[in-house]
């Protein structure tokens, strides 16, 4: 798993109009996860098995035609402030949620 290539792949879901088997594989392969792809891309719970250990997801935010989903770690920082986001638009709730997670697991791989 790269940073660079999750951070390509969730780019990809914010310009797609519908999610894919295809993609769904290639998100399993990039994160190396046993067995076969659930429907990340189609389906919000699926895509919300992405979410990484210690991080949570805002409520979607929906637009005329996009949803946003931000996701961030749990807790707060030392100041009480919550940590950073990390978010993504897509056309659905699914895909919003895939790209804001592999977003958070890219900006994890920094340390």
């Amino acid at each position: 798993m790269t940073k660079d290539r999750l951070l390509r792949i969730a780019a990809e879901l914010d310009q797609v109009a519908a999610g894919s088997r295809r993609v769904d594989r290639t998100i399993h392969k990039a994160l190396s996860l046993p067995g076969e792809a659930p429907d990340y891309t189609t389906d919000p719970a699926a895509a919300a098995l992405l979410v990484p250990v210690g991080f949570e997801v805002a409520d979607p935010q929906h637009s005329a035609h996009a949803v946003y989903v931000m996701i961030r770690r749990s807790g707060l920082l030392a100041d009480g402030l919550r940590h950073p986001h990390h978010g993504a638009w897509g056309r659905t709730v699914a895909l919003a949620t895939a790209g804001a997670a592999l977003r958070a697991w890219a900006m994890s791989l920094q340390g």
